[in-house]
């Protein structure tokens, strides 16, 4: 992957871009890629070289490298932070590095940190339960010692004191997110699932077959919506629907009103995936 700098920003910034460690160890997989699609994963691998991004499209990388600097200097006695662990499982070895281990007793407490959108906090992240759990499970398994509970402690890089009338909205800009764990049984399942569909990624590449399509999840797929939209003003919606039924009642009787269908979208494809451009899923969705 090749680092521009088009806006000529000092050497500096470029320097720490580059230089942002990340070692996976001697393992196969890491939990980060574990729990994301084969498909991202394989294109990665294939077009890497081919790969161009500029210093500013790396800002919330360097932040977020930033923001575990400074909870590994303020880490204490009672915690480890960025700790790798490792485990070989039906031959594959797995890596997770955790963010920080809190003595909890005889227990261990989880937390990870995250630099975040005010977004990606009122909407679901599964992937970010997927993660924590998968932890959880390096940690019982490696260690021998009882996780009791995780928690997401997330620095919002966008969020505004105003919006916090907003319902839903996070009102403060560091907050913790409790995550729910899983029992033992249900990590190992998801564990073992996991390892199949990359397992079955990689078999069916090495034998010239396709590459599996990334799921609606994975996509980051957002819902198909009804807006209703005043005709003086169509580039606002007055409300937002899920069904359009809904839409439909409320407009009724109502005069000066269009509904609007707002069709699902990846988000991810659309702004977050460095492989979108390689991609012939995303791109026959886009002509279609």
């Amino acid at each position: 992957m090749q680092i521009t700098n088009k806006y000529n920003l000092p050497q500096a910034i470029m320097n720490f871009a580059t230089r942002r460690e990340y070692n996976p160890g001697k393992s196969d997989i890491t939990v980060s890629r574990l729990i994301d699609s084969p498909r991202r994963t394989v294109l990665t691998k294939k077009h890497n070289h081919e790969l161009t991004i500029d210093i500013t499209e790396l800002t919330a990388a360097m932040l977020g490298t930033a923001l575990h600097h400074i909870f590994e200097v303020g880490a204490d006695e009672t915690s480890i932070p960025e700790e790798r662990l490792f485990l070989k499982v039906n031959g594959w070895d797995i890596s997770g590095q955790i963010d920080s281990q809190v003595k909890n007793g005889d227990a261990i407490s989880l937390i990870d940190y995250k630099s975040t959108s005010a977004w990606a906090v009122m909407n679901e992240k599964p992937e970010w339960t997927y993660q924590v759990n998968l932890y959880a499970y390096l940690v019982e398994k490696v260690k021998n010692i009882r996780v009791s509970d995780a928690t997401i402690v997330v620095l919002i890089k966008d969020w505004k004191q105003r919006e916090t009338i907003k319902e839903g909205y996070p009102e403060a800009s560091i907050l913790n997110i409790p995550i729910v764990l899983w029992p033992m049984e249900q990590r190992e399942a998801y564990l073992m699932e996991r390892l199949r569909i990359h397992t079955e990624a990689d078999t069916n590449i090495a034998l010239g077959g396709e590459i599996p399509l990334c799921t609606p999840e994975e996509q980051w797929r957002s819902a198909e919506t009804y807006a209703v939209v005043k005709d003086a003003n169509p580039t606002r919606a007055w409300r937002v629907f899920p069904v359009l039924t809904e839409a439909q009642a409320f407009a009724e009787d109502k005069k000066g009103i269009t509904i609007v269908t707002r069709k699902a979208e990846p988000k991810r494809c659309n702004d977050w995936c460095k492989v979108a451009a390689f991609c012939d899923q995303y791109q026959q969705e886009k002509e279609a």
